[in-house]
């Protein structure tokens, strides 16, 4: 059996293995519990970040908003109560005999700078473990112990909290310094999705029982709105939730790409379309009758009568009977092909009128893959924090009210920056889908970690490929942004990257945005 390390306290014999220091972030009161235990490998380090909930300490996530802020630290609140505290437990181990091997813990545990001031408190708030307790369970909408109390409860999505700013490396130059030079670099924000016809179609799915009235005259009026004018679409963002930095990835390359198919319609089948199509596009638009339209229906087909029975058109005269041979035959379940036929007797076939026709748009698709070689904690720590951005960031979430339906998955904005400004040399996105993320962690083939106390152990290179899908295609007018889409305002739309999205932007774009979108491409 191995032998157990013995504990001692930096306080003397007897005394306590860990201490609590506390500071105020946000208004809120938090307690930082510190290992002072000299025999342990992470003596001067955080235990456990804690806030009390209802007279109880409960610790706190560290994705969570106070968390966020925690880590941040952006007055020094934390850093100096740290410090503070550790020059209490300095003078403390001094007393007791145990200066020396207190600098010597420090030193062995990383902690000897940030101890004495040199180096910043920034260190990664401890991971949260949760155990769910029966109470924790959700359990519906509506009643004040958490049980429903209505039986058509109102269906709610969770509220997405912003997350943070990541920039790797930790100390790169990304953000505009006073005129000094800054990085390229590719700026990944992440929003909360919006259904792109929320505003258009989503009336139709609210519950309004009591004004049945006014539902059925906006139903109708949507339903001739599409009819007319086409299914429009409103933004797909809902929420500015982060963003991520990193260095420009290598193998950039892009491709548009459209949908052409080959399209048949021999003589008869367009002769056929035509006439219908021209006969009901003139009752649809109240150019005739019903009547009108039986009555030159019937001279149509007397003046192909009379065509056909002239001898003038015996080619028409042969396709005519091969068709009317496939429907009879058709309708006792005798599928055959009757160009084969008319090839075996005359050696003749049946002109398709073969064209290549436009078929549609395609979705553009992309990948990218990333490196990272952490050089030191705030590099790790970085590392991992945009891992979970993303890993975390592609997923469905669970609604509120109900697990009848799963709630749709952040959607990102990519764009290649240098500061604050689009390099326009390079390619442009709309707004994406993150489809996959794949992370390796032994990109050399074989494992290799070094020790981080936050952790236990960080992998010394990892590499991360993500690809991702645009939400809507690219048209011929996107690139001199001169129509009003949707699609186009959600690339235009600024964040502060503290945390809100900027509002009231524009719905117009200026002379100077149309001017710059000459340089772009998508």
């Amino acid at each position: 059996m191995s032998e157990q390390p013995i504990k001692l306290s930096a306080y003397g014999t007897n005394g306590p293995v860990s201490d609590v220091f506390n500071f105020n972030i946000d208004g809120q009161k938090v307690y930082e519990t510190l290992d002072i235990d000299l025999n342990s490998h992470t003596y001067g380090q955080a235990i456990s970040v804690q806030q009390k909930v209802n007279g109880k300490l409960v610790d706190v996530s560290p994705n969570s908003e106070l968390g966020l802020s925690i880590a941040a630290d952006q007055n020094s609140t934390r850093q100096t109560a740290y410090i503070n505290k550790m020059s209490f437990v300095s003078s403390k181990a001094e007393n007791s005999g145990n200066s020396n091997n207190h600098e010597a813990a420090l030193k062995n545990s990383g902690m000897y700078e940030m101890a004495n001031g040199d180096f910043p408190y920034n260190v990664e708030i401890p991971a949260v473990e949760y155990v769910i307790e029966p109470s924790d369970a959700e359990s519906g909408e509506g009643g004040e112990d958490g049980g429903e109390t209505t039986s058509n409860p109102v269906f709610k999505e969770k509220e997405k909290k912003f997350v943070g700013v990541f920039a790797y490396p930790y100390n790169a130059h990304y953000t505009d310094r006073g005129g000094a030079p800054t990085q390229d670099h590719m700026k990944i924000d992440m929003f909360q999705y919006k259904a792109p016809q929320a505003d258009y179609l989503g009336s139709m799915f609210r519950d309004k029982a009591d004004n049945a009235t006014e539902t059925e005259a906006e139903n109708n009026a949507t339903f001739s709105k599409t009819v007319t004018q086409g299914l429009k679409r409103n933004s797909n963002i809902k929420k500015y939730l982060g963003t991520v930095k990193m260095p420009v990835p290598n193998q950039l390359t892009t491709a548009n790409g459209v949908s052409w198919g080959e399209g048949r319609a021999n003589a008869f089948e367009a002769a056929s379309f035509l006439g219908a199509f021209s006969g009901l596009r003139s009752l649809i638009a109240g150019g005739s009758n019903v009547g009108g339209l039986i009555t030159n229906a019937g001279k149509g087909a007397v003046d192909t009568i009379k065509n056909l029975t002239s001898g003038r058109a015996p080619d028409a005269n042969t396709l005519l009977a091969s068709a009317a041979s496939r429907a009879a035959l058709a309708a006792i379940n005798i599928n055959t092909d009757p160009n084969q036929f008319i090839t075996r007797a005359t050696g003749r076939a049946i002109n398709p009128n073969l064209e290549l026709l436009f078929a549609g748009p395609k979705l553009r698709s992309f990948t990218f893959s990333f490196q990272f070689a952490p050089q030191n904690p705030d590099d790790a720590a970085i590392t991992r924090r945009i891992m979970r951005f993303f890993k975390q960031g592609m997923l469905p979430s669970r609604a509120a009210s109900s697990d009848l339906f799963l709630m749709s998955p952040n959607v990102f904005r990519l764009a290649f920056m240098n500061g604050s400004q689009k390099i326009r040399s390079l390619n442009s996105f709309k707004m994406c889908a993150l489809t996959t993320c794949q992370i390796n962690f032994t990109p050399d083939g074989t494992y290799q970690a070094y020790d981080d106390p936050s952790v236990i152990s960080q992998p010394v290179r990892s590499q991360m490929t993500l690809g991702f899908t645009e939400l809507t295609p690219i048209f011929h007018d996107d690139y001199d942004m001169t129509t009003s889409r949707a699609s186009l305002f959600d690339l235009q739309r600024q964040v502060q990257e503290n945390g809100p999205l900027q509002d009231g932007l524009s719905e117009n774009l200026t002379d100077t945005t149309v001017q710059a979108a000459n340089d772009i491409g998508y």
